[in-house]
């Protein structure tokens, strides 16, 4: 007989979900006939599967007892309840027996005071000749310490809260902190102190994240971590163990040597492993000669970084420097079992110049700490590029959805993913440099940039609007290159509150049609910034167009296909690489060098996307080609590069220009041609209100500087930075402080003075220093000065307006910020002169907004960057020195053609005049303003939503 055969069950069972700021990831165990299966596991992202091989809030604890409440007099039955609002937060409640309403509630936790360790006293105090001294208090002094809340503490011990809970699991046994008693005077001498400061440094870690975003069904660590202050048998040694269910585990500090629950960056790493296990459990565990293991202990010496930066630099301590306060046990009795040598600094740092060249594939443990500091050190470089939190985002999402086993360039790969998710990839370029640098990502394999593949011909138009309801606009853009097209690509850039409305259409020279975008009811994302073919699809394929010749008229059609919401076309071009063109193999140079100091696509303060938009001019048209060097780069190697084609007497506007040219971040953005130009730059970012920011103009690099000064007397935040227009390496000196600088590169750090003093000290470099000012929502940038050698200054309208006033300030030799000098002999232009030694600035305020924009004087010159649109208006002025003086102004469109005049003169009277037509005329893309006898003009560019306005310089 034969037997009869049953298939075996085989089910997946749903361990954990994981929801981060970005997807929702859910992991799940195989099982075959109830049995689990090893290695059998599967994960999916967002309904996806990546890996083929989730947990569940436990449920809310409830106690019932018969119980009466006094309400008014009368005794109601109820049911007194103790509920847990979040872990570790239990609320006594009553509730109405008959009616269920709640009658009374009492917290049955409170927030207590604590003594504790803000950051370990080496790093609190600057003091490297502190010793543990056998755990002695009268080793450290009371300025170490720091009084503390410890919000949501239950009224029992051991210390317990929602985010963490003292347990006692290991030797050796103490006598624990009772939050009943003062816990506020306690030193380190006593074991109480040990677990109030290791309560304090993870409760504070567990509500940081939750800043982040990682709270709610987002919340990491789930769950009120356990930690043991005196653990691992009195030696010198910390851990974290998993438990289940899976991604739990409790955090255990060793008492060997210095207590490790002193130390706030010991505890901060092992807090980290905590995190990452909760995230991916038992994704970053292996051997020693594992590079997940390395990310693993890399992952928690940058977390001690991070966690510390701020605290630990505002002391003047290094905070690179890892576990400093741990390291100083030497010296202690042999029972104190101090694992360190006779003098050791640091635990371990996180500027390390490893690279993957110098991984050990060894299995002697340590090892595994010992490769993380390549991992730390990438980390520590993407951190100083971009700041904490960024930085700190970017992390945690790279590690959900994880693999077993991951790869440094697996975690590498995964935090590009995760940036462009989270910021829509601002800070690759910052992550791939780091990555690249350390050898994770190959050359050229990351956020490579144009490197002149690709030569930009934009259309000679300003900001039109486009009809609404379906009458087409069309821009047309005409080719005198007969080559054949390689490849090609087209940028759009159009302000619209619904894409979806719009249907985008590429007419080639030979008559043939390509969609590039169709129209769609449910796309409700606002703008189109896209290059189709390249970083977008188009709906038509453009590769019929490869082959053929680039020589004639291309015109873009733009149909808004429903009626109501209206938008503008700001600008479009054809990228084009045609038979014969190759790439730059090195940084290309011409006879005219001009730079703008700082450009960007990136993520700012408070989480603002600045981008940077670029307006070029050539009385007799020419190729500029632009070079965008990141900060902190070399600019002989790394750059990004993209030749603009621009016609005779036309104004070329490129939106976004450094995703344009393939890439991101924050760095210099040098214009070179064999012919002269002009341009100028906006950096701005965009919010509900409108934009705000500031003209950066490009300054040849004739004028840059060897030491000069600049300075602000308003705004909460204020950035310091510089850009190196040599092929050499220098450094500068800012404010007492040295910063190294590569060839052609940029550096912007923060600063706490009102006054930036630059001094190139070494490598006979010149630079274009600079200052940005954030006052409210507005955005402001100061070149520096040289120091002034006479008595010169500004000369500028010296009228104030309606709400519009203008404010000048100096500063002195001694960089002294003082009233500025009066000229006299000018009573209708203002004339203020720096003293001697120093330098002069002035901006314009806006009482209404709070805008303040720097004025830059000029006489003759071309302003261009102009937009007078439903969003933008413009306005142009000039002021008089004398009877007599008068200007003239002329107005371009974008394509070089006259479209009006007008003169200011004051009726031939001293004084200030307004110009108001033709300047309203939106077809306006350049000014031209001459100057007879005397006198300064000027062009303004006003937000009418937000009321930013940008003063456009003579050129």
């Amino acid at each position: 007989m034969i037997p009869l055969l049953l298939a075996a069950i085989v089910e997946l069972r749903l361990d954990y979900t994981r929801v981060s700021l970005t997807k929702t990831v859910r992991h799940y165990t195989q099982l075959v006939d109830g049995v689990e299966v090893a290695g059998g596991e599967r994960i999916e992202e967002n309904g996806r599967v990546t890996y083929d091989r989730l947990g569940v809030a436990p449920p809310i604890r409830r106690r019932v007892t018969p119980a009466y409440v006094n309400v008014a007099g009368t005794l109601r039955p109820a049911k007194r309840v103790v509920e847990f609002a979040r872990p570790m937060e239990p609320y006594e409640r009553w509730y109405d027996s008959e009616t269920g309403a709640l009658l009374r509630e009492r917290p049955m936790f409170y927030r207590g005071k604590g003594r504790v360790f803000d950051v370990n006293p080496v790093a609190k105090l600057n003091d490297p000749s502190l010793r543990d001294q056998n755990g002695s208090a009268a080793a450290v002094p009371d300025a170490a310490y720091s009084v503390v809340d410890l919000p949501d503490l239950a009224p029992s011990a051991p210390l317990a809260g929602p985010n963490a809970r003292i347990v006692d699991v290991e030797a050796p046994f103490t006598v624990h902190a009772d939050p009943t008693k003062p816990l506020d005077t306690l030193n380190r001498s006593q074991p109480e102190f040990q677990e109030v400061n290791a309560y304090f440094q993870i409760d504070r870690a567990q509500r940081y994240l939750q800043s982040l975003g990682y709270a709610g069904n987002r919340r990491l660590v789930d769950y009120s971590l356990p930690i043991d202050a005196h653990a691992a048998n009195g030696t010198d040694n910390s851990y974290f163990v998993e438990s289940n269910p899976p991604g739990h585990g409790t955090l255990y500090f060793g008492d060997g040597g210095t207590d490790d629950a002193e130390d706030s960056d010991i505890m901060l790493h092992e807090f980290m492993h905590a995190v990452h296990n909760w995230i991916a459990p038992g994704a970053l565990s292996g051997g020693s000669s594992s590079q997940a293991a390395a990310i693993a202990e890399g992952l928690g010496d940058y977390w001690a970084f991070s966690s510390t930066y701020d605290a630990t630099r505002a002391s003047g301590r290094d905070p690179a420097c890892i576990a400093d306060w741990d390291a100083r046990c030497f010296g202690d009795a042999d029972s104190e079992n101090c694992a360190y040598p006779e003098g050791a600094d640091c635990l371990r740092r996180v500027d390390s110049t490893k690279t993957m060249a110098d991984f050990k594939s060894s299995n002697d443990p340590g090892t595994e700490h010992l490769n993380g500091e390549i991992w730390s050190s990438a980390l520590r470089d993407i951190f100083l590029s971009i700041g904490k939190e960024n930085t700190d985002r970017i992390v945690l999402e790279s590690l959900f959805g994880v693999p077993p086993s991951p790869s440094f360039h697996d975690i590498a790969q995964r935090m590009v993913e995760s940036d462009h998710a989270l910021t829509g990839g601002a800070n690759v370029n910052v992550i791939c440099t780091a990555m690249t640098v350390r050898g994770v990502f190959a050359a050229g394999e990351c956020g490579a940039p144009l490197k002149g593949e690709f030569t930009s011909h934009p259309a000679p138009i300003s900001v039109t609007p486009i009809p609404d309801g379906g009458t087409p606009l069309t821009s047309s853009i005409t080719i005198n290159d007969a080559r054949a097209i390689v490849s090609l690509g087209v940028r759009v850039d159009i302000r619209h509150p619904r894409r979806g409305d719009l249907v985008l259409t590429l007419i080639a020279p030979d008559g043939s049609q390509y969609v590039l975008k169709q129209s769609s009811d449910s796309d409700r994302t606002p703008d189109v910034h896209a290059t189709f073919g390249l970083d977008a699809a188009s709906l038509t394929s453009l590769t019929p167009l490869i082959g053929t010749s680039a020589g004639g008229t291309w015109t873009l059609v733009v149909v808004d296909r429903f009626p109501i919401d209206t938008g503008v076309l700001e600008s479009w071009s054809l990228l084009l690489k045609l038979t014969g063109d190759t790439t730059f193999t090195a940084r290309p140079q011409f006879a005219v060098r001009k730079v703008v100091p700082a450009a960007g696509h990136l993520t700012g303060a408070l989480g603002r996307q600045y981008v940077s938009d670029l307006w070029l001019y050539a009385a007799g048209g020419g190729t500029v080609t632009l070079l965008f060097t990141p900060s902190g780069a070399d600019g002989t190697t790394t750059f990004a590069a993209m030749p603009v084609a621009i016609c005779a007497g036309c104004t070329m506007r490129l939106d976004d220009v450094i995703a344009q040219l393939g890439t991101t971040g924050l760095g210099q953005l040098e214009l070179t041609s064999d012919s002269s130009f002009i341009a100028t730059s906006r950096t701005y970012y965009r919010d509900a209100n409108g934009t705000h920011g500031d003209r950066v103009a490009a300054v040849d690099v004739a004028s840059a500087i060897t030491a000069g000064l600049v300075a602000r007397n308003y705004g909460a935040y204020w950035n310091l930075g510089f850009a190196n227009v040599t092929g050499s390496s220098g450094v500068v000196r800012v404010n007492g402080t040295d910063y190294a600088i590569g060839p052609y590169s940029h550096i912007q750090f923060a600063d706490n003075t009102n006054v930036g003093d630059f001094q190139v000290v070494s490598g006979g470099i010149r630079i274009i220093g600079y200052a940005s000012v954030a006052e409210n929502d507005d955005f402001a940038v100061y070149g520096a000065q040289p120091r002034a050698t006479t008595l010169d200054g500004i000369v500028s309208p010296g009228h104030s307006t309606g709400p519009w006033k203008k404010v000048v300030w100096a500063v002195d030799a001694q960089n002294e910020i003082v009233p500025p000098v009066f000229i006299p002999g000018t009573p209708f232009l203002s004339r203020e002169g720096a003293p001697v030694g120093g330098a002069i600035f002035e901006r314009f305020s806006h009482s209404a907004e709070t805008e303040s924009v720097p004025l830059p004087s000029s006489e003759s010159g071309q302003m261009i960057g102009i937009e007078v649109s439903s969003e933008m208006r413009a306005n142009a002025g000039f002021a008089l020195a004398g009877f007599g003086d008068f200007a003239v102004f002329r107005f371009f469109d974008a394509a070089g053609n006259l479209i009006g005049q007008a003169d200011a003169s004051g009726g031939g009277a001293p004084g200030t005049d307004d110009v108001i037509l033709p300047i309203g005329d939106p077809r306006v893309a350049r000014v031209s303003a001459t100057v007879f006898f005397g006198g300064g003009t000027y062009v303004s560019v006003i937000d009418n939503r937000s009321g930013d306005a940008t003063f456009i310089p003579g050129q």
